[in-house]
């Protein structure tokens, strides 16, 4: 990767998330090469797009975006865990992960 951004040139769907999302990558470095394993997770009320080639971007705190996931195989994987609310009147929501495994896993994106 030569750190150039890539340019998201589709229609984009920002999602309401409630407190602070998470973003970790881990690569590894095995005997078949390298791979890296890109996380996200964030607490919203709203559904997600059911496309299994949907492609996510993440805004980092410093204004910095990175995509996980591409139109082609493999595809991110998408955990959600649904949880009622509270009696104080806390929101029930959904509890998303997305998991994207691959040699680069997430890359710097422009908006």
């Amino acid at each position: 990767m030569a750190g150039l951004p890539i340019a998201v040139l589709t229609e984009t769907v920002q999602l309401k998330i409630f407190g602070l999302g998470e973003l970790q990558r881990t690569d590894e470095h095995e005997s078949n090469g390298r791979q890296s394993k890109a996380t996200l997770t964030f607490r919203t009320l709203e559904d997600l797009p059911t496309s299994p080639t949907t492609v996510w971007v993440a805004r980092q705190a410093d204004g910095r975006y990175w995509l996980l996931g591409t139109c082609e195989a493999p595809y991110p994987t998408v955990k959600v865990t649904y949880q009622g609310g509270s009696p104080e009147g806390e929101p029930a929501v959904k509890t998303v992960e997305i998991t994207h495994v691959g040699i680069n896993a997430m890359l710097p994106v422009a908006l």
